[in-house]
Parts: C-alpha cells; structure tokens; sequence
C-alpha cells in the first residue's frame, strides 16, 4: 500500500539513539555523576540544564520519577538526528511540573522551554505546570514553549506520545496553555524573519489544560487578502506575513481544555487530521480548533464534540474557518452536541485589512447540535458548503443556517449547494440579513419542512429509509460513553457508502490494521483448556504458581504492507483494582497458533522484550487504552517476508487483580496496529520550494490559468485528494499556461508545477 506525497517533508518516526544517552532518576540519582548509564543517572533538571547537548542525544527520565521547575537543556540537533527528550524504565510516564515557576528572564512559566533551537523530539513523558493554590489570576503560562526569535526559520520538532495535563494558564489571553510555539512578538524593527519549518504532533493526550491545548504565534503576521511579503498592505503598511511550514496535528485527544483546544496560526498549509476534541471552551469562550491568518488549511476526519457554551459567550463550536484565512478546507469531519453550532465561518471586518476567502466545507457530517448549525459572520467571501450531512433534533432551538453582521459588514457570495438536511428540530432554515450573491441549490431534505424555505430537491422515500438506518448507526457512535478517539472516518464512510479514502498528500497514511487472532492461556490445573472469548486476562503469582498466570496472544496479518515507519500495538483493557501494573509485550517468532486450540500447553514460546506498559488504576467498568511502539518489531517482521507477527503479553509482577482485555469476540474496541506507512515522495530528490508561480481563478468552474513571472513552466501535474494522477503535461514550455478542468467532478485537488530551472512548487485548486 503506498500514497503519493507532493511535499518535500517525510516525517520519520523512529529515534535516534544515536550518540550519547543522558539518564535521570529523581530518587536514585546523583548530579556528581557521569550520567551516561541507569546506574550512573544525574537527579535533577538543573544539572540538565548546565549541558549542551548535540545531534543524536538523548535526556532520559526514568519512568515513575517526578520533577518540578523548568527544563531547557541546550544545543540543536541535526537534519536527520534530533536531540530526543524522553524516558526509560516502567512505571507511569515521568512527570516534569513546571510548578508554575517563572524565571525573571522568561516571559510566561513553562515546563520546558527551547529558545532558538532546532531538531528537537520530545516523548513518552507527562508534562504538567500547575501553579498551586488554584489562583483566581494564574499566570500566562505553558507547558512546552518552543520560542524564536531574530533566527530565521527553525527546523524539525516532534512531540509524540505525551500527556499535557493540569495546566493552569491564564483565560485572559488565547497565547498560552498545554503547547505553545511561539514567533517572539514585540515592537522591535527591522527584526529578522523567522518561521519554524516542521511540527508534527502525534499521539498526544492534552487534558484539563487552560486556556489553550496545542497552539502557535508569530510577530511575522501582518498582511491583507492580495498583497505579498514586502509589498503594501491597503492600510499603507507593510506585508509581513512570514508563515510556518509543515504543520502537522494528528492522532492526538483535547479533553476539558478551559478554551480552545488547537489554533494553527501564520502557517503555509497546515494539516489536522483524525483528533478527537472534547468538553473544549470548558471555562471560556472557544470554538473547539480553528485556522487563524492561514493558507490553504487541511482539516481532515476530527471529531468535536460536546464543546460548552458559557454565558455570554460568541463562540463555542466544533469547527471554526477564522478571519485572515484563505483557501481553507474542512472536510470529512465529524461534529455533533457542541452547544452553539457546529461550524463558524468568520471575519471581523472592524479590524484592519481582515478577509475570510475561499473556505470550503464538504463531506462532513454535523449532528444533534445546539442553537444553530453554522454561522456565517463578517466580511467572508467566497464560501462553498457542499456535500455535507446536517442532522437536527430539539436541541436546535435557532436556524440551520446563520448569517451574522459582525464589524459593519455581512457575509457575501456562499455557496450552500448539494447538501442532506435530515430535520427534527428548527421549523427556521435560514437568517440571512442582507447579505449578497448567496447560492442554496441542490440540497435534499428529509424529516420537518422548514417554515421560511422550501426550495428543497424532492426526496424519495426509500432513501429516507436508508438514510435513517445510517443516521441510527452515526448516533449510536455519538452516542458512546468511550470517547478515545475520533471516529470521524468510520462515520464518513457509514454515510457515504462508497468511502473515503483517507490517504492525504502531505504525509504518510495512518492505518489501524485489527488483531486477527486472540486468545489467552491459564496453567496449573487449566493449562490444556483453551480459553477463547469476550474477554481475555493478564496476571501473574508471586508464588510463581502457575493456577493463577494468565499470559494473552495476539496475531496481526501485514501482508498489505512492505515498509512502516511506524507501529503502535493499542489494546482497550480494565483493571477493576487498584493496584495496577506492568505488563511484558514480548516477540512470538512461531505464528502456527490458533484462537481455537491455543492452550498453556500448546502456546508458542515467547521470546525477546519489547517492552513494557503500565495498566490504568482502578477503572471500574471502563476500559481504556493502552499503547507501546512496536516498530521495530513489525519492520523486522516485514525485511524477513513475515507476512504474520504474534505478541505475547504477560504481567511483569504479581497481583491480586487480572488485568482484562477486549477480545474480538466480544463487543467494543479491540487490539489493533496503528501503522504508518513508509511511504514514498513523487518528487524525490526535488526541493518543493515557496510557491513560484500563481493559480488563478481559485475556486474555479471551468479552467484556471498558472503564471510565473520568472522563468518558463516545463511541468505540470495535478493530483486528486487521495493522490491520483489526473493530469499530466511535460512539455509546456511557457510562463502562461491554462488548464481545463471542467471534466473533473466538484472537489479539492492540488497541482504540481515544475520550472524550467528545476524548482517545485505545488498549489491547492479548488473545482466548484
């Protein structure tokens, strides 16, 4: 399996244990030590933080251990080999607590804190800065900060596996909270340009954080709809929008978050992707993520939900395209019981220079939402709602569709064109004021006519039917009590029977591959029973008496795959104790098991760690995940041409509880594989550089023209979403080319222009 990449940047996911491993143990350790071994670990943050470290280092914290104050170790790393903060050991994650602790040098308290430097990876830690006391005024505060200043542009950062948890920042400012990157705002003239080029988020649990989950900043901002760095704005200042690259969020959870759970802002085609945001705005007004000041945005497969409105509030959505935005698309996602709406398009034509164009919404499935299901706010142009699901109960007490004056200005020219309104709710579809150039045609409406439109297409009622059974199916997902991830693409994929294809251009693809056998083994007097069913059990004696042991076994087909760059084996398992503990992930090199017969006696001989991890506490009846990277595992496994891989899975101390897992003959969330695949680029060895050349008309009808006004255009191709080539012509020879693409069905494509002196450069095209 492999997709198509139009961008230079391959995120690896692997470490690079490479030169010099540091160790810290808060309770066994000594900073007189050497440091470079578990036996001879330093103790403390402030000896990490008198030591530069260089490329392919690494500062590990011993698992269970606990630190408060400020890390910020020095030195950067190199393209290739990041310095990797991160952990050893078993136990819980090590915690570093910035304490809310403030150094008079630094401008907010943070945890950790990089300044001015490059190729960082940050992992398997928790991160925490709790200023005690509950304050009713804490101080603006974060957990990583990662700050530039005057450096031109920073390289490379990768925060994987970690938990932002009890942050308590300030909710007077939307610029501080769980993580923060951050362009050094001030006054100062004449100052550098400076940007980050790579971020990638994944696999993060943000929770109780304040006021903000993962967001970034930069003083490099200023800028109106058309002008370009350098040139002047229509207020007679100057453009200074220098944006950030590479921006990626994914695979992550924002939970009780007192504001907004992400905010991507001055950034070049950032892309989230398969989040799940949840009780978002818990203590102030925030839409659950939003774009601000950005081009060609990609939100893709997140689910929000339940996001609360407080009194006197302007926002508390599930989806939000701001102002300053161009070009953003929201598609395959899924919104359901925010408390006001499930999407905001918007821009505060009171402010200087502020627009909103070009967003596209299509694809997505908004649900059961409070008071209205999207507001359309300000000086917005250019808007398309296509292709969206739009499901309403009585919680809907406002319209479907809002337009709002906001700064003197309505919204004008949005498309609202070829939806599904399934209504239980509002008898109003629209409030439209005195906006201008507005579309609503082609849409189907099933359930309660509205009272104030009816140029609805006629419904049939055998798809009524179908429709409700899939909309029986979406709420049942919305429904859940385990909200572990989003389901935004199962969802996708229930109402569109043909799916969606989730493989995105910009990185490799995420796959969750399920377990496909699984079953666990008893000794003593049950060792020739073969135990499968519902739920299988971990547990050990710590009189070794084999009555009580309990190991699981698990086997994933990969013959799909010839190259990963990343596994991750997930299991949803309950504890019903409080006495929790590790559990050995162990090879099985013999895969001739089966469920059926697998015995104590007959089970294959567990070889090598992996590694190890902790069980929740007591949990009740819930279950919930638990994770560990099985890379190396699974790319050992595919270099042999072993198309199966076998887990043994056994307690690695003695307990009174077992520990349980969802098996596949049960009900609920049961072993898979979260794969990446080690995909390849389409343009190797090629620099995608900024963009040389401009693409006009977007959005566009029929064709759009390409120009450069530096060199002639030698290559064009143009990919759809799901990275199929559509169009290919390499010898066009010109500085002036257009391109017909009438042909294509309604959607988001992107196009790949290649010039005469070799450079590449790729544009986002919208076909209405």
């Amino acid at each position: 399996m492999k997709n198509i990449l139009l961008f230079a940047l391959l995120w690896s996911t692997c470490i690079s244990w490479a030169q010099t491993n540091y160790y810290v143990d808060n309770v066994g350790g000594d900073d007189t030590n050497l440091g470079t071994s578990e036996a001879t670990a330093f103790q403390s943050l402030t000896k990490i933080n008198t030591l530069t470290f260089s490329a392919g280092d690494a500062i590990l914290f011993k698992k269970g251990g606990e630190w408060t104050g400020t890390l910020r170790p020095l030195g950067s790393g190199a393209v290739g080999s990041r310095i990797v903060i991160g952990s050893y050991g078993s136990g819980d994650l090590p915690i570093i607590d910035g304490g809310g602790i403030q150094a008079y040098s630094d401008y907010m308290s943070a945890a950790i804190i990089l300044f001015n430097q490059e190729y960082w990876e940050i992992r398997d830690i928790e991160v925490r800065n709790l200023e005690p006391g509950n304050p009713t005024n804490p101080i603006e505060k974060a957990g990583i900060l990662v700050l530039g200043k005057d450096y031109g542009t920073l390289h490379d950062f990768k925060l994987e596996n970690l938990k932002i948890n009890k942050v308590n920042g300030s909710l007077e400012t939307r610029e501080n909270g769980g993580i923060f990157f951050d362009i050094s705002t001030g006054k100062v003239a004449d100052r550098l340009p400076t940007n980050f080029d790579g971020i990638h988020v994944n696999n993060c649990y943000f929770l109780d954080v304040d006021r903000g989950g993962f967001l970034n900043q930069s003083y490099w901002s200023r800028r109106d709809l058309t002008s370009n760095f350098g040139e002047e704005n229509l207020d007679g200042t100057t453009n200074r929008w220098y944006p950030s690259y590479n921006i990626v969020v994914e695979n992550s959870k924002f939970e009780n978050i007192g504001g907004n759970g992400l905010v991507i802002r001055v950034a070049e085609a950032p892309l989230v992707k398969h989040n799940l945001f949840v009780k978002n705005g818990l203590k102030t007004t925030g839409n659950a993520s939003y774009p601000y000041n950005c081009d060609n945005a990609l939100w893709q497969y997140n689910e929000a939900c339940y996001t609360v409105y407080n009194d006197g509030d302007a926002d508390a959505s599930g989806f939000d395209s701001d102002y300053m935005c161009k070009n953003t698309t929201i598609e395959y996602n899924y919104s359901h019981h925010n408390d006001w709406g499930g999407l905001l398009v918007c821009s505060n034509s009171g402010l200087t220079n502020a627009f909103n164009d070009g967003t596209v919404v299509q694809k997505n499935v908004f649900q059961d939402e409070s008071n209205h299901m999207i507001r359309f706010s300000g000086n917005i142009t250019n808007s398309t709602i296509f292709n969206n699901l739009f499901i309403t109960d009585a919680k809907i007490d406002q319209e479907m569709m809002w337009y709002k004056h906001w700064g003197g200005t309505w919204p004008e020219k949005t498309e609202i064109n070829d939806n599904i309104f399934y209504n239980e709710g509002t008898p109003d579809f629209l409030t439209i004021g005195s906006t201008i150039d507005n579309s609503f045609l082609g849409n189907v409406l099933f359930g309660n006519e509205f009272s104030d439109f009816t140029d609805f297409v006629p419904s049939k009622s055998e798809d009524e039917a179908d429709l409700e059974s899939k909309i029986d199916q979406v709420r049942a997902i919305g429904n859940r009590s385990e909200l572990l991830v989003s389901q935004a693409e199962n969802v996708i994929n229930i109402i569109w029977d043909e799916g969606v294809n989730s493989t995105i251009v910009d990185i490799p693809t995420q796959v969750n591959v399920s377990v496909k056998e699984d079953s666990y083994v008893r000794g003593g007097t049950y060792a020739d029973d073969n135990l499968n069913g519902p739920l299988m059990e971990i547990k050990q004696s710590g009189s070794n008496n084999e009555n009580y042991i309990r190991d699981v076994f698990l086997k994933f087909d990969i013959k799909d795959y010839n190259a990963i760059s990343s596994a991750i084996l997930h299991v949803s398992g309950n504890l019903s104790g409080s006495s929790d503990f590790n559990v050995n992930v162990r090879k099985v090199v013999d895969d001739s098991w089966e469920e059926g017969t697998l015995t104590w006696n007959k089970a294959p001989v567990a070889s090598a760690l992996i590694g190890s991890f902790s069980t929740p506490g007591d949990t009740e009846a819930v279950f919930q995940d638990v994770h560990i990277n099985v890379t190396d595992y699974i790319q050992e496994q595919l270099e042999a041409n072993d198309d199966l891989v076998s887990f043994n899975l056994s307690a690695a101390t003695s307990s009174s509880n077992a520990f349980k897992i969802k098996a596949k003959e049960g009900t609920g969330i049961v072993a898979y594989l979260s794969i990446i695949e080690g995909a390849t680029l389409s343009v190797q060895n090629e620099a995608v550089i900024e963009s040389k050349f401009t693409v006009y008309p977007n959005p566009t009808q029929n064709s759009f023209v390409i120009q450069t006004s530096n060199s002639e255009i030698s290559n064009v191709n143009i990919f759809s979403i799901n990275g199929s080539v559509l169009y290919s012509n390499n010898n066009v020879n010109s500085n002036r080319f257009t391109v017909d693409i009438s042909a294509f069905e309604t959607g988001v494509y992107f196009v790949q222009v290649k010039n005469t002196h070799g450079d590449l450069s790729v544009e986002k095209v919208i076909k209405k």
